[in-house]
């Protein structure tokens, strides 16, 4: 039996929109608007997650040890959430460059895929990377067919599955997917486009 400090939650925000977002000419313009924003969602990590990487529009955390409780994981994510699209929100109110990507950037937002499982940290070069089954299971989820660019997702081993008393301003659905070589995976899962809505700039 492998030892339970193998053990991580693992937490995905990955942009939405960026494909669009990048299709642009105006490359340079775009990796600065990216940057600011992976900037402010690994600032926002209140969790003390620790970055495994940067992965173009997504940043891989991920935390060894005990279970993150349901209700400060969901607080997690709304607080990234919010402090994104304030962000999203002061930029645009400012950009004055006519160019395509920055025209656009208003588009972008945020979802999340949380996962728990085995990983293993490996040293490569002067770097630390999370492998395993597990981290593989959390980026296949990204691929999915809820019909919003906006959410979190938990799988059913990532949190306690039941719904904690501060968590009614989320309403929560029950989904799978099934995955070539890695079988069936239940979740749960819910839209963040009403949050969105409420959110105003700083």
């Amino acid at each position: 039996m492998e030892p339970d400090q193998d053990l991580a939650t693992i937490l995905i925000p990955d942009i939405s929109g960026f494909t669009e977002f990048s299709t642009s000419t105006e490359l340079e313009h775009g990796a600065l608007i990216i940057n600011e924003l992976l900037n402010v969602i690994v600032e926002s990590n209140s969790c003390e997650f620790k970055v495994g990487e940067v992965e173009g529009d997504a940043v891989l955390f991920y935390k060894p040890g005990e279970a993150i409780p349901r209700k400060v994981l969901v607080e997690q994510c709304i607080e990234m959430f919010r402090n994104f699209h304030r962000k999203v929100d002061s930029m645009v109110k400012v950009i004055d460059c006519p160019c395509g990507t920055c025209q656009t950037a208003g588009i972008l937002s945020l979802k999340f895929v949380a996962h728990r499982g085995r990983i293993k940290e490996i040293n490569v070069a002067n770097f630390v990377k999370a492998t395993g089954k597990d981290m593989i299971v959390a980026h296949r989820l990204l691929k999915n067919s809820i019909a919003s660019k906006e959410y979190i997702l938990f799988t059913k081993n990532s949190v306690d599955s039941k719904q904690d008393a501060g968590e009614n301003t989320l309403q929560w659905n029950e989904s799978q997917e099934e995955y070539e070589s890695i079988g069936k995976i239940e979740f749960q899962y819910a839209l963040l486009g009403d949050l969105r809505n409420e959110v105003r700039p700083l």
